[in-house]
């Protein structure tokens, strides 16, 4: 089982190389953090990491149902909650002014 993961850790990380590769040498791509850019090892570092991410959690997902069944409930969970609060901002900002403008603020001498 672990040498499954090394195999697939590896496959990602050529996987990601070749993307690099392509995406920076072919289409002559660059990508920039604020007014700096990126070497090639710094961005095929953060895909390299970004693709042993998605290794490990799909790794985790085809090897076991219950880690299919935690991903899904953690996938509509996660959306409920952004969906409620994108939603719901302006009354969630509006009970907490109320909240913090009616609080009793008195200090213990």
């Amino acid at each position: 089982m672990f040498k499954n993961l090394v195999i697939a850790i590896l496959i990602a990380l050529l996987i990601s190389y070749c993307f690099d590769e392509v995406l920076f040498n072919w289409f002559d791509i660059h990508i920039a953090m604020g007014e700096e850019e990126l070497s090639g090892i710094t961005t095929f570092a953060a895909l390299g990491i970004g693709a042993i991410i998605l290794v490990v959690v799909g790794f985790f997902l085809a090897m076991s149902l219950i880690g299919v069944l935690l991903f899904v409930a953690f996938i509509v969970i996660a959306s409920v909650l952004v969906a409620g609060i994108a939603t719901l901002w302006p009354v969630i900002l509006m009970l907490a002014i109320l909240v913090w403008l009616v609080r009793d603020n008195k200090q213990a001498n």
